[in-house]
């Protein structure tokens, strides 16, 4: 597991090099006047949105279910030209035979826009957040529950949105969750990841 650790540290820190390096240079694409009002993003503005997708299991979760599908919720505050705030939840439940995982999260991401080509946005992400992972195991010859801890974790991924409207966009995420791992009281510890696939739809108000 301090194997993953140091991993899941190292890929951390240099997508979030990559994210501020970008992002950084991307704060200067202010649109003109002169552009139409169809490519200019509107600020201070909220959205809301449901991403369904492909949840793939890394670690000890995948000891315990099989990848399958997962349902996110979004919430989005558009706080500049470059960056976004976004909060996520998330669910999903996966079973092996009589063995089960269900991953809970909840976490808040800086989103950086490398740039805005028409209505087309490709980005990065990274934030930090809750997660309550759950196993249901064999330990000892017996099938028990782990305890639904709160625990802390990041999260890095990418993506694309496609503007339709003014209201409404659609979009593909990449977003790889790692809590960190979770004690119990007599039995193992909770650890693993996850990587979430989905396609999305935003829409704001």
């Amino acid at each position: 597991m301090k194997k993953l650790f140091c991993y899941s540290k190292a890929m951390l820190t240099s997508v979030a090099f990559l994210f501020l390096s970008l992002s950084f240079s991307a704060m200067a694409q202010k649109p003109t006047t002169a552009e139409s009002s169809s490519t200019v993003r509107q600020l201070h503005t909220h959205s809301v949105g449901v991403g369904l997708g492909q949840v793939f299991l890394y670690g000890d979760h995948d000891d315990y279910g099989d990848s399958g599908l997962g349902v996110d919720l979004f919430y989005a505050y558009t706080a500049s030209y470059s960056f976004d705030l976004l909060i996520n939840a998330h669910y999903s439940s996966h079973s092996s035979g009589q063995e089960k995982t269900t991953l809970w999260g909840t976490t808040v991401n800086i989103k950086g826009r490398v740039l805005d080509f028409d209505a087309f946005s490709p980005y990065l992400l990274a934030g930090l957040g809750f997660y309550a992972p759950k196993n249901r195991r064999f330990v000892g010859g017996n099938l028990k529950d782990s305890s639904g801890k709160i625990g802390f974790g990041f999260s890095i991924g990418t993506g694309a949105d496609l503007r339709l409207n003014n209201r409404v966009s659609m979009g593909l995420m990449l977003a790889y969750h790692s809590p960190f791992d979770i004690s119990q009281d007599n039995d193992p510890e909770v650890s693993g990841s996850y990587l979430r696939v989905l396609l999305n739809a935003m829409y704001t108000f």
